[in-house]
């Protein structure tokens, strides 16, 4: 019976999504199928890293890097097989390298040399296994695909270049591999005094404008602020390309040599790290980890990748706000801006060095993880009273650190919660090497306060050094709100007391119980203070705010789930857009016999030997193979790419035909390098040839022809949460009103602790990623919407503006997903509901044909719900409950929807009482979008008003931007108290302004709410709205005026009013703000939204 529902519940998956690809198909989008391949391991070796020996091929960088967690041999083109011979190693790891040793690998991995093809043909023969590693992904892919086709593992820092590695290699053994800190270079003990600015090391590089831009638009920021010191790589010898703008001559200092680098990690409490590649999900510049490792609060431009990684523990973004909006978050005081410091820190120590990388390579090749462990841990705790004791429990308890024992020394909880006790009287006959054995050692008293991190944050100090121990020198104490001796945070240190340390256990060995208490004292050599955070001296509360962990929501992705989703991309199918050659189907056609070059297979491969002389070449072409390129173009060009290695100095050809077999001008694609080729006018087919000259071998692989730069648009998706919200638009700079009201919530639930992620689907959005305010957006279509649910992880979608495209994907995962689908207005009103839009007949049908197509989605949406209980629907006010139940003829049981209303955050629209004065100050912010914002009805107000004996007294401010505002506006300009402003405006330059006015004018036509309206009416503004559709459900009048539809007069006579009664504008204002905050703010809002995400789960 089981097996039955199995399969039969596997049948509905393949039929549910052969209709998801079927429509998606109709609709111009390719998700190929997939499949996965068994894994195998070599034999271990060893289980200590330390005795792995490990031959490579690495850049200076990298050999730094992994050298202090290995026997490293690097090899040389010349006596690699004598330096092999001798070492015997284990494996053989091969970087994307650009120069190797002493440069003597340049263009010899990248094109795949003689003497790497040799090397790594003489090692298989010897059982050793070959690990390649990209690091240049995903700029550099086809050039260094052919090394990675020779290794048994490759790794890349891209985790989607997987599928296509995948696809093009034909196995699965691919796995992402990322870049790291080197703790030896790279860790927290202070050097230098820093400085408290900001601090760029590295280029500037002209050809990436965008990044350019946000470099300026931070440096000034930084200029301005705390200050900015630059470091020019190229100082003294830049190419134009790479120079410097002159503006910041004044700041730069020089350049530093990898050596010093150390200078500009650990001077300086910020640094700047500017990546080039934005759009990968996992690759990102390097030196964001060694900053983080040298804890240094690092800031930079906007990259998927790094916010994967760390989430908020990294300032990245491209917009300046943002980042003084996470200063002012993170960095307030010193106190706040170091507990930030150390949650990046911690998390590059636990798993950002180089030792995590190795064990993760150990692990794909050998299927053993030699990473080290850390020490072992035993807390020795003195408690005076078993309520202490049951105290010090619960705080280990709660320790994060794995494998931690727990021992109580006299006073305890014998029996219990498999916690042994030493009783008093054994003290002074038991040695503190009896009881802990090998690893390190902490005493914990009764009267202090230790935090969830506290042994974990001593014990990764054994990450970056061999010390005798470690301990909170700068510590808290309960009479101390600033940490005593903070100077001594990451120093060496001259002396530790054992209550605040973890000591290596031969330290205290020999010392008997009854000897030992929290306040001995250990000196010596070997020493290290950490930071002062996780304890607090004779705290005897269970939480301790001020040495407590910052609260971060977003800390990144764990390494493990993004290994473990890199590890389930499948290998795809092959690919229909995709033409191979194979080189054992180029060597079916021979040369002719006159010249000295020889066509040979080694089973899969051409191997192409000549014996030219060294001036001379020849032209050879393949006859039997004839490709008509219309099948395989790429908006008008023919992508393709040779495939290949060896000594012989060789040209790729193709060779161009029009329709009467005519041949026309030949294209010279470059070995190894993937090329969109411009054919000549009236190409129908092309053949192959090659032209060798001189004397040398040569081995091709294959041809490809065709094919789009990835083997799929988004294969893997890292979710960050198990919550999706889907909306059709999110705001950008460029379109700053777009559904801010879906931002808020989003940030909203960030707070609460309630990751999502964010997708953006719309027909023309611009497929990628990009941040908002520090919210991940993905951009992208139905393709990406399935790719992202089909990732697992995701179990329930907040659905802002549901459209058809959506529906088509969303409707066949409801067995799996909880659909809570919010309702707006316009994005499932019918047509006469908007009347007042359409201006002419024309207008009028083509809004007629819309509400057709969107009635006609809404009603399957709402049979959909009676079926699956997992629909829930949310609309933003009662009216707009009712107008959908009375359109669609439906009626909801009140556990299918709810009420909630959009949030207004009276945190930030805080009330202020208001000078009668203010009543002459008015506003309006509104998008010009649309009639519906009735932007009209204000400016004709405003002309009655001008007629009036009070107009002069009066000031005017209108925000906003739309294709109507310099046409609706234009009659006012004439007025010199009536400002007009055509932009945007962030949500704390809205409650600014809100500060130095008193009227706001809400006119609408239609509303489910008023967002706009109630931010102002939160901040103590009297509104003046029509009296429609929702608005009385917000506002009456004892907070605001309510004036008739379609009414300009009534609105010229409302702010007269306010203009002659002060004492009423007094009222109604404070009145304004007590009604949102009673029916707006988070608890009716953001705590209600999360608490129905959450429910059920």
């Amino acid at each position: 019976m089981e097996r039955n529902q199995s399969q039969a519940l596997l049948c509905q998956w393949k039929e549910q999504r052969e209709a998801i690809l079927s429509w998606l198909t109709t609709h111009g989008y390719h998700i190929p199928t997939q499949k996965t391949q068994q894994k195998s391991f070599f034999t271990p070796p060893t289980r200590d890293m330390k005795d792995l020996k490990m031959a490579a091929i690495m850049d200076q960088f990298t050999l730094e890097s992994y050298a202090p967690e290995c026997h490293l041999l690097e090899l040389t083109p010349t006596h690699w097989r004598e330096d092999v011979d001798t070492f015997e190693p284990d494996l053989l790891f091969i970087e994307s390298a650009w120069q190797g040793k002493d440069g003597l690998w340049y263009h010899k991995v990248d094109r795949y040399s003689q003497e790497l093809y040799e090397l790594t043909q003489y090692l298989r023969e010897k059982g050793v296994p070959i690990v390649f590693w990209n690091k240049e992904d995903p700029v550099y892919t086809d050039i260094f695909m052919l090394a990675a086709g020779y290794a048994d593992v490759v790794f890349t820092t891209d985790i989607d270049c997987i599928p296509r590695y995948k696809a093009e290699l034909g196995h699965d053994r691919v796995y992402h591999l990322h870049f790291a800190a080197q703790p030896r270079l790279h860790n927290p003990i202070e050097k230098y005094d820093r400085k408290d600015k900001f601090c760029f090391a590295g280029a500037y590089y002209h050809k990436y404008k965008e990044r350019c831009q946000v470099f300026d638009d931070f440096a000034a920021q930084f200029i301005a602020g705390k200050g900015l010191d630059i470091y020019d790589r190229n100082y003294g010898h830049a190419r134009p390309e790479h120079a410097f703008p002159e503006q910041y001559e004044p700041y730069i200092l020089g350049s530093l040599p990898s050596s010093q680098i150390d200078v500009a990690y650990k001077g300086y409490t910020y640094g700047i790290n500017m990546n080039s590649i934005q759009q990968s999900q996992t690759m990102f510049a390097r030196r964001a980890f060694e900053m983080m490792a040298s804890n240094t609060i690092t800031v930079g431009n906007f990259s998927r990748g790094t916010k994967n990684y760390f989430g908020d523990l990294t300032i990245c973004t491209n917009d300046a706000k943002t980042v003084e909006l996470y200063l002012e978050r993170y960095c307030q005081d010193p106190a706040t801006r170091d507990k930030y410091r150390l949650l990046g820190l911690r998390k590059a120590l636990s798993e950002g060095l180089y030792q995590d990388r190795l064990g993760y390579i150990t692990e794909k090749v050998f299927g053993v993880n030699m990473k080290p462990a850390l020490p072992a841990v035993t807390v020795l705790a003195r408690a005076g009273s078993k309520k202490q004791a049951e105290r010090l429990a619960r705080l280990f308890q709660a320790q994060t650190l794995p494998g931690a024992r727990l021992v109580f020394v006299g006073t305890g909880l014998q029996g219990k919660e498999g916690y042994s006790c030493i009783s008093a009287g054994a003290l002074a006959s038991t040695r503190c090497g009896d009881v802990c054995g090998e690893g390190l050692v902490a005493v914990w008293e009764g009267t202090d306060w230790y935090g969830p991190n506290y042994l974990l944050d001593l014990a990764l100090t054994w990450n970056y050094g061999a010390f005798r121990g470690a301990g909170k020198a700068a510590h808290f104490t309960a009479e101390s709100d600033r940490p005593v001796q903070g100077d001594l945070a990451y120093r060496p240190a001259q002396s530790l007391v054992l209550r605040r340390s973890l000591v290596r256990w031969d330290v205290l060995q020999d010392m008997t119980l009854a000897e030992l208490s929290g306040d001995t004292e250990i000196s010596g050599p070997e020493l290290m203070g950490t930071d002062p955070f996780q304890y607090c001296q004779d705290w005897k509360e269970e939480s301790c705010p001020k040495a407590e962990d910052l609260k971060v929501a977003d800390q990144g992705l764990s390494l493990s789930k993004i290994q473990a989703c890199a590890e389930a991309i499948p290998i795809p199918d092959p690919r229909e857009d995709l033409l191979r050659i194979t080189g054992q189907q180029l060597s079916q056609s021979k040369p002719s016999a006159k010249i000295p070059v020889a066509y040979k297979s080694n089973g899969t491969d051409l191997v192409i030997q000549s014996e030219l002389p060294e001036d001379k070449h020849e032209y050879i072409y393949n006859q039997e193979i004839s490709i008509e390129v219309a099948p395989w173009l790429v908006e008008g060009k023919l992508p393709v790419q040779f495939r290949g290695m060896g000594s012989l100095d060789l040209i790729c050809v193709l060779i161009c035909y029009n329709q009467e077999g005519k041949k026309l001008s030949p294209l010279y694609p470059k070995l190894n390098r993937r090329e969109l080729l411009e054919l000549p006018e009236g190409t129908e087919t092309v053949k192959i040839g090659f032209r060798p000259k001189g004397s040398g071998s040569a081995t091709i692989k294959d041809v490809l022809v065709g094919g789009a730069d990835e083997v799929s648009d988004r294969v893997s998706f890292l979710s960050r949460s198990n919550v999706l919200v889907l909306t059709n638009h999110y705001p950008s700079s460029e379109a700053f009103y777009r559904n801010m009201f879906v931002h808020k919530r989003v940030t909203g639930y960030r707070e609460e602790g309630l990751l999502c992620d964010v997708l953006r689907m719309y027909p023309y959005s611009k497929d990628g990623y990009r941040e908002f305010e520090g919210v991940n957006v993905l951009e992208g279509k139905g393709g990406d919407l399935m790719g992202v649910l089909d990732s697992g992880a995701i179990d329930t979608v907040c659905v802002h503006f549901l459209d058809r495209e959506m529906w088509e994907v969303l409707k066949h995962y409801l067995g799996r997903i909880r659909l809570i689908i919010w309702s707006h207005g316009a994005d499932i009103q019918p047509w006469w509901r908007r009347t007042f839009n359409y201006q002419n007949e024309q207008q009028l049908e083509q809004a007629k044909e819309q509400s057709e197509a969107r009635m006609a989605l809404w009603q399957e949406v709402f049979p959909a719900a009676k079926e699956h209980k997992s629909i829930h629907f949310v609309y933003v006010s009662q009216y707009s409950a009712n107008e959908v139940m009375e359109d669609y003829k439906v009626q909801l049981a009140p556990e299918q929807y709810s009420v909630i209303h959009n949030l207004i955050d009276t945190d930030l629209f805080t009330y202020e009482k208001k000078d009668p004065e203010q009543r002459k100050k008015i506003v309006t912010i509104k998008s010009f979008s649309s009639r519906v914002y009735a932007n009209d009805l204000t400016v004709n107000g405003i002309l009655e008003l001008a007629k009036r004996p009070c107009f002069q007294e009066l000031d005017f401010d209108i925000y906003g931007r739309g294709d109507l505002f310099k046409e609706l506006t234009a009659p006012l300009q004439k007025y010199k108290n009536v400002h007009l402003h055509e932009c945007f405006l962030t949500s704390k330059e809205i409650a600014s302004i809100h500060k130095t006015h008193g009227i706001y004018i809400g006119t609408t036509r239609s509303d489910t709410q008023g967002v706009s309206r109630s931010e102002a009416m939160s901040s103590g503004l009297v509104a003046i709205a029509n009296n429609c559709t929702a608005i009385p459900e917000f506002m009456d009048d004892t907070c605001g005026i309510l004036i008739p539809p379609e009414s300009y007069v009534e609105l010229a006579d409302a702010i007269e009013r306010l203009y002659n009664d002060p004492a009423l504008f007094q009222r109604l204002s404070e009145n304004a703000a007590k009604r949102i905050r009673s029916q707006t703010s988070k608890e009716f809002t953001i705590d209600k939204e999360v608490a129905l995400i959450r429910q059920n789960r």
